[in-house]
């Protein structure tokens, strides 16, 4: 289970089944926009928190510390990521599914913005509900390559945060606090988050 934390900065074992309205996403009803979903109280746990070489030791829950967890559950497609290099900075992780008509349009804003932010926040995609030949094709066709994807055939990661419909997006701050949105936000809406997520 990945360790995941919320404020009041509690640490944690991971994101409990959240109770919300989803108003719009490949697995929603309509095509209203979708609201956000923040992950409940959960019972506390050990920490765990890579070290400069990417090994784990005990001390805060970080972003790192989620990211390299998130590395380690999935079938990485892409290039791999460097800990090291990127320790401190917030994660944003993007979760779609090859066949959703929804993530597919917006794989390229997502690229655009991930592409933009490079220097701030750590982007990756969380794909799941397909085979791996269906998510290589959805990569080349919204030319989401740029980007690491993490394949998530068991769901386990999906779970771990609480999704439960595509598209998706869990916004980690460096401390490792956690902040999940089920829908699609738009290159806007996109934008206005991982800047205040790289204000916190």
């Amino acid at each position: 289970m990945l360790q995941l934390r919320r404020l009041p900065h509690r640490r944690v074992l991971a994101i409990a089944t959240a109770a919300v309205v989803i108003l719009s996403a490949c697995g929603g009803d309509d095509g209203a926009s979708s609201a956000p979903v923040t992950a409940p109280t959960v019972e506390s746990g050990a920490d765990q928190t890579p070290d400069g070489d990417g090994t784990t030791g005990t001390d805060a829950v970080t972003s790192t510390a989620i990211l390299g967890a998130v590395l380690a559950s999935g079938d990485i497609i892409g290039d791999d990521i460097d800990l090291a290099a990127v320790d401190g900075r917030p994660v944003v992780a993007w979760f779609w599914a090859p066949w959703c008509t929804s993530c597919r349009a917006e794989g390229p804003t997502v690229a655009d913005v991930a592409a933009t932010y490079a220097d701030d926040v750590v982007l990756i995609g969380v794909p799941g509900r397909g085979p791996d030949a269906d998510m290589q094709r959805f990569i080349d066709d919204t030319n989401t390559r740029a980007i690491t994807h993490v394949a998530d055939f068991d769901g386990s990661i999906w779970s771990d945060f609480g999704v439960f419909a595509q598209p998706a997006f869990a916004f980690i701050t460096a401390d490792g606090d956690v902040e999940v949105f089920i829908g699609t936000l738009g290159e806007r809406g996109l934008v206005e988050r991982i800047e205040a997520l790289v204000r916190a």
